[in-house]
């Protein structure tokens, strides 16, 4: 089955689902659960996984510190991998004014090459996924200078060239941020909306050429609904077969969600007070944070949080013991992440890709050929 099918789908099937998209999002309720992740009890973790936040962390074969040090910022997050290990990341200081983005290649001692992304006429550029394409791609948020573009900040998109793309459900808004993107170019994110533009809605978007457009792309949006009640909620991430990847935050406690086949399953790692999927690969690999009564943000994996109990146990994902503070955001289909982490000598967060234990996949390799398993089918 072709990714234009799949496309198809997505375009038509919300239209048979809602009339229109609501703009307020407080106080939503969408679908019910298809299932819950969060453990009845312990004893099926003892094998697998830690019960506890505060046990030691798994160890990943290699952790690679990745930071663009010829950018003034002081502060680095790697925001996206993709599965020849390049990455996209994002350079800051203590002021938002000074973020940037940038991409870098892979070689087997780290990384290099290291290019600056920076949209025109903006101050800021915040790129955070990259997809795996021929030609690259990275979603994001750009923040306009002199009333260049009508939306702050406006969704962006980079390849060859740069798109901005800003959700017309905003409305008077005008506030649309990109979050995930995958190998044929849909991405996931989200818009402000309501009375004070303070409540957050989920979306999935992608262009199209149609019989009708006459060669014109079409732009389409497709709402994700997740249960509720909720206050906001944002798409974080999106593979090649449809399935994404969010969370819903209700005065203040978020709760992750995993969309596939229509349905959307809960994420919450036990113990936590909050916790926010932030990444999803092909395999349904889920990266993310939570946040205990002790602290945070602390890092996340779960696998395949649609399949069966067992393997919906998260692992708890941590630099080391040193750096608690780890923020796991992309995971390719190497099970290599990358992300930040609090060094806490220095008081920075530094840029990070952890090569995974369970695959062959060097930063010079690549994952074998993948297997469609099914064809996605959007938010609903």
């Amino acid at each position: 089955m072709t990714y234009s099918f799949t496309k198809a789908i997505r375009r038509y099937w919300p239209a048979l689902i809602f009339v229109s998209i609501a703009i307020g999002v407080a106080a939503c309720s969408g679908p019910p659960w298809n299932d819950s992740i969060t453990p009845v009890g312990t004893s099926q973790t003892q094998s697998y996984a830690q019960p506890q936040a505060t046990q030691t962390p798994i160890a990943w074969v290699s952790w690679y510190t990745v930071n663009d040090t010829s950018l003034p910022g002081s502060n680095n997050n790697i925001t996206g991998i993709e599965d020849v290990n390049s990455v996209v990341g994002v350079n800051y200081g203590n002021s938002s004014g000074s973020v940037q983005s940038f991409d870098a290649s892979p070689a087997p001692s780290g990384y290099t090459n290291f290019k600056t992304l920076s949209f025109s006429q903006t101050s800021v550029t915040y790129l955070w996924g990259r997809a795996n394409s021929s030609h690259g791609g990275e979603v994001g948020y750009i923040v306009p200078q002199g009333g260049s573009y009508s939306c702050n900040p406006c969704g962006v998109t980079h390849g060859n060239g740069w798109q901005v793309i800003n959700n017309p459900a905003a409305g008077n808004c005008n506030n649309t941020t990109l979050r995930g993107i995958d190998s044929s170019w849909i991405t996931v994110g989200y818009y402000l909306a309501g009375s004070g533009c303070g409540a957050a809605a989920p979306f999935e978007e992608y262009t199209e050429s149609t019989c009708c457009s006459q060669g014109n792309p079409t732009t389409v949006f497709t709402p994700f609904t997740p249960p509720g009640p909720y206050d906001s909620a944002i798409a974080t991430g999106v593979n090649g077969v449809g399935d994404a990847v969010g969370y819903s935050t209700s005065g203040g406690v978020s709760t992750g969600w995993y969309y596939s086949y229509f349905a959307y399953t809960k994420i919450a790692v036990p113990n936590a007070i909050s916790t926010q999927p932030l990444g999803i690969n092909w395999q349904d690999n889920v990266v993310g944070e939570y946040w205990t009564s002790a602290g945070g943000p602390y890092g996340f994996l779960v696998q395949n949080p649609g399949g069966i109990q067992y393997y919906q146990y998260p692992i708890y994902f941590n630099n080391n013991a040193q750096y608690s503070q780890t923020i796991p955001y992309s995971i390719n289909d190497c099970a290599n992440i990358s992300g930040t982490y609090l060094n806490g000598s220095s008081g920075l967060y530094n840029g990070f890709v952890a090569t995974s234990p369970a695959k062959n996949c060097s930063l010079g390799g690549a994952p074998k050929q993948r297997i469609r398993k099914h064809a996605g089918m959007g938010g609903q």
